[in-house]
């Protein structure tokens, strides 16, 4: 296997969090147009009058950077290492 394509769930994970990123404020403007949410809703995090349909990309988004960040640490030193097979790519 050669070893860059062990790069490419990398890339795959990193995109969808990028575009989880993107929905964040895409949600939160529209709950605003509606007059849903106010700016103060979101002075110190999230308020509990926030509904959830806005807070739960922003929850998405926070989960995308907890765990994956592990799977990044893995993927990088499989590449680092040469170590990528098959089967480490059918896994990631």
């Amino acid at each position: 296997m050669t070893n860059p394509t062990i790069l490419y769930p990398i890339f795959a994970l990193a995109l969808w969090t990028s575009l989880v990123l993107l929905l964040i404020p895409i949600a939160r403007m529209r709950a605003g147009q509606r007059r849903e949410i106010v700016t103060n809703d979101f002075k110190y995090g999230e308020s509990a009058t926030v509904p959830p349909h806005v807070s739960i990309p922003n929850r998405n988004y926070m989960n995308l950077l907890e765990l994956p960040v592990l799977f990044y640490v893995v993927c990088l030193l499989i590449f680092v290492t040469r170590g990528a097979s098959s089967l480490m790519l059918t896994f990631a």
